[in-house]
């Protein structure tokens, strides 16, 4: 029985089965070349290989191994004591002892007063009697600014309390504290002088007085603290005494004076006097003011030398302070500069005018009893006035007008107490001008002919 036979009832070829046959055999073809390898390869890799067999070797018995003793247990060790590290003192800060000390004067508190002086390195029997002042509740402090600092140098701070006796608001006194820098020692300052004024004793230990030498360290600030103190109170007397007077004329003293009376200068609160240069022979010292009128701060130097073991005040250098002044304090149509260098050599105290004019205004005339006190110490002494003019009018006008500016002053010293005798007067009209009256292009000088409407007063010749 044919399934699919392979002709018609035709007889033509059945084509269908003739390609069904075809495919079978190329099918059956395939399997048996191609599939059938391929899974008999994959079912070889798959089988593990056998586990080897154990191998029978005899054990081996271990070496004997001696026992180890045990070690001893260690003796009990004695607790070694806990050593405490003390704290550093804390930084002794001047300022901050003398507020301390202040604040205890007002509260009367005599305990706390005494521990703070007990705290420093001082003489005790020096110190007693200041002590003794500042414990018996007779004094207080002053209002305002009762703590000061009146200056320093490198080594040396030195502070003020300022006093007032309690029934008696009229009676003052001051505290000085001089504070040492400590070399090497991180502590900082000690109190190594302490001095009230009323009781004129001074108590210090021998150790540190010693190593201050108290001229050294403390002489040159001495000098130029009790020097512009001086000028402050117009107490030019002492003034002179602390100066070389070879080389700071009267005239510089007088116009320090002037500058000070006008502006109501007061030294400033926070290093007023501090040295900019401190050596065994020379001292600078930069001294800082303030003028409540101006509410403007200035300053002017100070060169102090030291000779036969005495300090001297040797220089003043006032160009800052003057060059503030004359434009602060300059009013209107008059110059203000009080003083000038003389041709001849040192200082000339300087009074100005207003245009075509010679009388003397308030201002003026307290110039001029600050120079009258400087030429009364000394009878003998003469001065030269000179009048000057600028180069506005014709020259016989300005030597007229020149000579009444001179001659006013001379009349309003003579007032004061000076003799005539001691007085020379000298009219130079417009022939000596300290600045231009005209522009270099022939215009005018305004500022210029300011300064030259004047009378110079020459003390130093």
């Amino acid at each position: 029985m044919t399934v699919f036979p392979s002709r018609n009832r035709d007889g033509r070829i059945n084509t269908p089965a003739l390609i069904f046959l075809i495919l079978l055999a190329i099918s059956i073809g395939v399997f048996f070349f191609f599939t059938l390898p391929a899974m008999r390869e994959a079912k070889v890799a798959e089988t593990p290989e056998p586990a080897p067999e154990p191998v029978n070797e005899k054990p081996v018995s271990p070496e004997p191994v001696e026992p180890t003793p045990p070690e001893p247990s260690p003796e009990p060790q004695p607790e070694k004591p806990v050593v405490e590290v003390p704290e550093p003192a804390p930084r002794i800060e001047p300022n901050v002892v003398v507020q301390r000390l202040a604040e205890a004067i007002a509260k009367g508190d005599p305990e706390a007063i005494s521990e703070l002086l007990d705290s420093a390195d001082l003489d005790p029997e020096a110190l007693g009697p200041i002590k003794d002042a500042l414990t018996n509740g007779g004094w207080t402090l002053v209002g305002g600014k009762p703590v000061v600092e009146l200056g320093r140098t490198p080594k040396i701070i030195r502070w003020a309390v300022l006093l007032q006796k309690k029934d008696d608001e009229f009676t003052t006194d001051r505290l000085e504290l001089d504070f040492t820098v400590n070399e090497g020692d991180d502590n900082g300052w000690s109190l190594a002088r302490l001095r009230m004024a009323s009781l004129e004793r001074e108590a210090g230990s021998k150790r540190i007085e010693a190593r201050l030498a108290l001229t050294d360290a403390t002489g040159a600030l001495d000098q130029a603290r009790l020097f512009v103190d001086a000028l402050l109170t117009q107490d030019i007397d002492t003034a002179r005494r602390l100066v070389d007077a070879s080389r700071v004329s009267d005239a510089k003293l007088a116009g320090l004076c002037l500058i000070f009376e006008e502006g109501e200068f007061q030294l400033i609160a926070d290093k007023p006097v501090v040295a900019t240069v401190a050596k065994e022979e020379v001292s600078w010292f930069l001294v800082r003011m303030f003028s409540p009128t101006k509410d403007a701060d200035s300053q002017f130097g100070l060169v102090l030398k030291k000779n036969d073991d005495l300090w001297a005040i040797s220089e003043v250098n006032l160009d800052r302070l003057i060059s503030f002044y004359a434009q602060e304090f300059g009013d209107g149509d008059r110059n203000y500069t009080p003083i000038v260098k003389n041709p001849q050599g040192g200082d000339s105290i300087v009074l100005y005018f207003a245009f075509d004019d010679s009388d003397l205004d308030e201002r003026t005339k307290r110039q001029l009893r600050i120079v009258s006190q400087v030429l009364k110490s000394d009878p003998n002494r003469k001065i030269r006035i000179t009048g000057h003019t600028d180069a506005v009018g014709n020259e016989a006008y300005n030597v007229q007008l020149s000579e009444k500016r001179a001659a006013i002053v001379r009349n309003a010293l003579g007032e004061m107490g000076l003799k005539p005798e001691q007085i020379e007067v000298h009219a130079a009209g417009s022939e000596q001008p300290r600045r231009a009256n005209f522009n270099e292009d022939g215009t005018d000088n305004p500022a210029g002919r300011r300064v030259n409407r004047r009378a110079e007063v020459y003390l130093d010749f």
